[in-house]
């Protein structure tokens, strides 16, 4: 009951670099049935893992002032200043890392924050994965530059940008 193996997306066929879901269906019956202890400490890894990225929130009261300062200081690490938006590609609409960033400001007057949620609506809106004639927004860009989009929306992508365009 432990995870050993993930992944986001698997294509039907292989390409890419990435396997198809076949392969990797096949490929983790062939670990479970050959490689069963190796599988159970790749799994305790995985969890151990997950376990040390848990951030630290006790009670059950909102997140303080530190909290959320530790929270802006990561994005701003993770921000792409000549693109918008945070890290390389693929690159997907922050919806609510967008209404972070606008809250805060709000909240604290903070100008960089502000900035960040600014230029990164300013570059999807004009980028390709705005979509020109219909309206709305693609699921993500398969670039950095918000170019090339993944052609497909998501109407619940698209209802957490009408409120960060808001």
């Amino acid at each position: 009951a432990e995870p050993f193996y993930f992944g986001t997306y698997f294509p039907p066929a292989p390409r890419h670099g990435m396997p198809s879901f076949r392969q990797v269906l096949e490929g983790v019956q062939q670990a479970w049935s050959t490689r069963r202890e190796e599988v159970g400490e790749v799994a305790g890894k995985i969890v151990r893992d997950l376990a040390q990225r848990e951030i630290a929130h006790q009670g059950t009261r909102p997140p303080g002032e530190q909290e959320l300062a530790q929270a802006l200081l990561g994005l701003t690490r993770e921000y792409d200043p000549q693109r918008g938006g945070f890290g390389g590609a693929p690159k997907f609409p922050p919806s609510m890392v967008l209404e972070f960033l606008l809250r805060h400001h709000a909240r604290t007057g903070a100008e960089g924050a502000l900035q960040m949620a600014q230029d990164t609506c300013e570059r999807m809106a004009r980028g390709g994965i705005y979509d020109q004639l219909g309206g709305g927004f693609a699921r993500y860009s398969v670039d950095r530059d918000w170019t090339v989009p993944h052609f497909e929306k998501m109407l619940y992508d698209n209802a957490l940008l009408c409120r960060v365009y808001a």
